[in-house]
Order: C-alpha cells, then structure tokens, then sequence
C-alpha cells in the first residue's frame, strides 16, 4: 500500500501536552488551521519531550508539517524563526487532573494518577475496543465517565439504556445501541 504523504506550512500558536489513553503525555503544538492530506490541521505532534527540547520552538515560528495517511501531523523543520517571541512552554502538570506528570523514561513523561480521569476512561476505552465494540470514541467515554461518575469497566459495564437516556445528546436509540 502505498500512503499519501503531504506537506503544510503553518505559524505556531503555542504548545501544550496531551495524554493518550495509557497516560503517555506528548508534547504537542496548536498552530494556526492549515490543510495537509484535505484535513484541516490544528495540533501538530512533537514525539517526545527530548525532541520538543531539541527544536526549541517558538510561539508565532513558521514551520512545515508532514502527515502520512491518517497518521497524527508532524512537526518536519522551521520555515522561518521568531525569537522575539517566548520559547514555548509545556506545562508538565497532567491537563485533566493537574498531577505532575512523572519520568516513564529519557525521553517520555505520563500521568500515573489511577484516579485521573483521562486514565479511567482510557483503560475502560481500551477494553471495550479489545471486546470489540464499535463507534467507541474517547470523548464519549470521557463524557459518560464524567456524567455518571463512572470510576472503572465495572462501571461502565453495569450501565443500562435507562442510564444514558436522559443524558443530554442521548437519546433513547443511541442508549440502546451503547
């Protein structure tokens, strides 16, 4: 198979971190929309922290991206530096549970706060998609986790139609398919 790949040109805004479903933070930056492979492009992926450390990017930085297939953009190189402006900043606090985040190895970083909440519903994502469930995204767990107070997949497990139905974007056909 043979993947698309493209190339974007866009201007840095600033950078922040994301948790994945494990807890793994990447250092990721927001830049102003830009289309590569006919998406609009908003948030580019450093890899690891060594590397963001590497760049030392700056806010309002020119930079070209690379996305290959449905693969999250990259940073590839700066087009054009602005060091007027401040290097930017990774916050190494967990954004959905404010715990700081912990050295997994020289170059990664990851919550390991078992009460986070982005953690909670990754696990309980995860399962559900080794079970083979479909249509499951990582908002709508979140969503339900946070609504319900849902703290584990035994939570999520014991849930019925009835549960969801009244929640807002629920509607009864989307309970029961749930």
């Amino acid at each position: 198979y043979k993947i698309n790949t493209a190339y974007g040109q866009t201007t840095i805004k600033r950078g922040y971190v994301s948790i994945g479903r494990t807890g793994k933070a990447t250092p990721m930056i927001e830049v102003y929309p830009c289309a590569v492979n006919e998406t609009e492009v908003t948030d580019v992926s450093l890899s690891n922290f060594k590397k963001a450390n590497e760049i030392g990017l700056h806010e309002n930085d020119r930079i070209q991206i690379v996305s290959a297939g449905d693969v999250i953009p990259q940073f590839d190189k700066v087009i054009s530096r602005d060091k007027s402006q401040p290097g930017l900043h990774f916050d190494m606090r967990c954004p959905h549970c404010g715990m700081r985040l912990t050295s997994i190895s020289s170059t990664e970083y990851g919550c390991t706060n078992k009460s986070c909440p982005r953690l909670i519903s990754g696990e309980i994502t995860n399962f559900l998609t080794k079970m083979g469930a479909k249509r499951i995204s990582d908002a709508t767990i979140e969503d339900v986790c946070e609504k319900l107070r849902i703290r584990d997949v035994i939570g999520i497990l014991k849930l019925t139609g009835g549960d969801l139905s009244h929640l807002d974007g629920w509607g009864s056909t989307s309970a029961k398919l749930f």
